[in-house]
């Protein structure tokens, strides 16, 4: 048969109700559903700038949306169980307790452990994370180094033209006038050979199988699979807590999946602005003056 709790429990229950949300804030809210990230554009495979900046920029928007009109709900229901009278705290309290006394055993426990248990959660969350954009800065500094290697075809070629016509051997373009036609004929020959090798180069790099969508879905994965539930394990006391409360829990809901799913489109969007804005020579066609 269940003993009655004891003053000392009850005290350390309340201690851990009035405590839990003032915990659970340090952190950022935790994920509800998957349902954002059905809203997430596909990864392009171009290998020029294309529209993705902008869909992802529309998605974030909806994304957002949805997250303000939660926010807002959660804030009502923060502020009603923020405005409870303590002693009605502890009367509902101990009403929970008595009808449910394994249930609030184990509410206390993993409350205690909240305060045992994030400072090296969240080091180690940190340092995933830092790990990761290791790896893709060291990913870029691969990209550029290869990029550099496909392109030396056509820049012996145009280091050899700009000797001829005495220019800087860094200079973008041949003058617009004043050289001879042998010269321009030359200049457009090489940009049309650097967009035939960007274009044979690209695949390897911006397909789907290539190093850069891998990285972006190991990062992605890192986030539904580690982040997201790292940051619900938290969470969801709040949601418990206000249940006990009799708050309204059932509209309550973590808005972190959204909050993670519009920082990962604002993670990946300079990752694909890398890529190439357009041919030096559109259809074939080399403008002079590049």
């Amino acid at each position: 048969m269940f003993k009655p709790w004891s003053g000392r429990l009850v005290a350390a229950l309340l201690s851990a109700f009035l405590c839990a949300p003032a915990a659970l804030a340090q952190t950022k809210p935790a994920p509800a559903a998957a349902g954002p990230w059905a809203k997430v554009p596909a990864l392009p495979t171009a290998c020029y700038q294309d529209a993705f900046h902008e869909k992802l920029y529309a998605a974030q928007e909806a994304v957002n949306a949805d997250l303000y009109k939660q926010q807002a709900i959660n804030s009502k229901i923060k502020q009603a169980y923020q405005n409870i009278d303590p002693m009605e705290m502890a009367t509902r309290m101990q009403q929970w307790m008595m009808a449910n006394p394994e249930e609030a055993m184990a509410f206390m426990q993993a409350t205690q452990s909240v305060g045992q248990d994030l400072p090296g959660l969240l080091q180690a969350d940190g340092a995933k994370r830092q790990a990761l954009d290791a790896e893709r800065d060291a990913l870029f500094k691969r990209y550029e180094t290869a990029l550099a290697v496909a392109y030396a075809p056509a820049d012996v070629r145009w280091k050899a033209l700009a000797v001829k016509m005495g220019i800087p051997a860094d200079s973008r373009s041949m003058p617009e006038s004043g050289a001879p036609d042998w010269a321009y004929a030359e200049e457009t020959a090489i940009r049309l050979q650097r967009d035939q090798l960007y274009q044979a180069f690209c695949p390897q790099w911006w397909g789907a199988a290539g190093p850069i969508h891998m990285f972006v879905k190991k990062y992605r994965s890192w986030l539904i699979q580690e982040h997201i539930p790292f940051l619900d394990k938290y969470d969801a006391q709040n949601a418990q807590t206000f249940a006990i409360m009799n708050t309204p829990a059932a509209s309550y809901k973590s808005t972190s999946t959204h909050t993670t799913v519009v920082e990962y489109m604002q993670y990946i969007d300079p990752i694909f602005q890398r890529r190439i804005g357009q041919p030096n020579c559109p259809n074939g066609v080399c403008p002079k003056g590049l």
